[in-house]
């Protein structure tokens, strides 16, 4: 950590989930997937994943890596638990975000996993 980091970019906002020695992220699409816990992201990556042969690292996402990964150009999808931590920490900033307004990610069988798809947008 540098000395440089807030206690806001520190704090913990989920987890994202990567395969060990690639850059690839687990991702819905072009967003990096946050999961709110550790046995969430290992819910949607079972149900999310195209090839279940694939073992993925889980690591903690922190805010101040999401929100660096944002403004340069990134795309992350919240689930609800990690939005949750995710919102206030934003309105600190002075920033207005929407309630969350998931996608249901669809999939063949059963339920969609409802994630929230976020980029940063200058305006």
């Amino acid at each position: 950590m540098g000395e440089h980091m807030s206690d806001r970019d520190s704090k913990v906002l989920g987890f994202v989930a990567s395969i060990p020695g690639t850059i690839n992220m687990f991702c819905d699409g072009d967003s990096c997937v946050v999961a709110g816990s550790e046995k969430q992201m290992q819910d949607y990556i079972a149900a999310m994943s195209s090839d279940p042969k694939v073992k993925y690292r889980i690591t903690k996402a922190r805010y101040g890596h999401v929100v660096q990964a944002m403004k340069l150009g990134g795309a992350y999808s919240f689930d609800r638990e990690s939005f949750s931590r995710l919102a206030p920490l934003v309105q600190q900033e002075g920033i207005d975000l929407v309630d969350f307004t998931p996608d249901a990610q669809t999939k063949e069988e059963g339920q969609g996993i409802p994630l929230m798809r976020l980029t940063w947008t200058y305006t």
